[in-house]
């Protein structure tokens, strides 16, 4: 295995596929800036829009197939308020 470029989004990347995690302090500080300099594109944005469009798409259709379920698990998530 190659030695792993601490500092860096790339040295971020080369902490996951080895599975050491939690990665070190600079390759996680390199990467957060990474993900915010990219969101902050318009590229960036769009992703993160259709993200989002997604997964409420995806809620609204399991809280319609299993209402049941979606109501319960939503009070456990609010501390038991409906």
């Amino acid at each position: 295995m190659s030695a792993v470029e601490h500092g860096t989004y790339g040295g971020y990347q080369q902490h996951t596929i080895r599975g050491d995690l939690p990665a070190c302090i600079p390759c996680k500080t390199a990467s957060t800036a990474y993900q915010r300099a990219y969101r902050a594109t318009p590229r960036g944005r769009a992703n993160r829009l259709a993200a989002v469009k997604a997964r409420e798409s995806a809620l609204k259709a399991l809280s319609h197939a299993h209402p049941d379920e979606y109501r319960a698990l939503y009070a456990d998530a609010r501390g038991g308020a409906a």
